[in-house]
């Protein structure tokens, strides 16, 4: 009995930070309904976005045809089909805080490939972005150079949270594959080396100018 008080509460945040990284509770993914409510939105970076067709819809931008999305130098989108917006209902991550945690969204219909772009991010897990410490799903099958993720699909990479129903990763190229829909929330992180491309959405003020 002899722990001071000081000591007792470090073995408990230990205590409480080993079974943090240890339960591995699926995250949903956010709604449509939750990417919504920006304050003063402006406009989508064309740096940033591309699409045959980009509309706005209420806060939510309607992104269809040929879209490309660099999100902060860490991962490059393609897809046919998206909607983009602030995320103000976006599950809160384990163990990132919520000044740190998702701000903004991007929900991909139908498949998508996402390259895994080679930055470092802070914060940032301490693992390489093929390290299986970095996925979670239902069912993972490692293959050598592929991972097979069947099932509530998290991949944590660098500044962005992906969520997915099922998705396979490509380790020799950083690739990862969605089917079907698919959310992307972009983080609060400093990357490095930085693509200089700007924020992903350009005030109104700006816009005006």
């Amino acid at each position: 009995m002899g722990h001071t008080v000081t000591g007792l509460l470090l073995m408990a945040a230990a205590a409480a930070g080993a079974a943090g990284c240890a339960a591995r509770v699926p995250l949903a993914p956010p709604s449509p309904a939750a990417i919504s409510r920006t304050a003063n939105p402006g406009a989508l970076n064309p740096l940033r976005f591309s699409a045959a067709e980009i509309r706005r819809d209420g806060d939510i931008w309607r992104l269809h045809g040929h879209v490309v999305v660099k999100f902060a130098g860490s991962l490059i989108v393609y897809t046919e089909d998206a909607d983009y917006g602030s995320c103000a209902l976006c599950p809160a991550l384990p163990g990132v805080a919520p000044a740190l945690g998702p701000q903004h969204a991007l929900t991909t219909h139908g498949d998508a490939r996402l390259a895994v772009q080679p930055v470092r991010a802070q914060p940032d897990l301490p693992f390489p972005v093929a390290d299986a410490r970095r996925f979670q799903a239902g069912e993972i099958r490692d293959e050598g150079g592929m991972m097979d993720l069947r099932g509530n699909v998290v991949m944590r990479m660098p500044g962005v949270r992906i969520y997915a129903q099922d998705a396979a990763f490509d380790k020799g190229t950083a690739t990862i594959t969605t089917h079907g829909d698919a959310s992307i929330t972009l983080l609060k992180a400093l990357i490095v080396p930085s693509d200089n491309l700007g924020p992903e959405v350009i005030a109104s003020s700006a816009v005006e100018r």
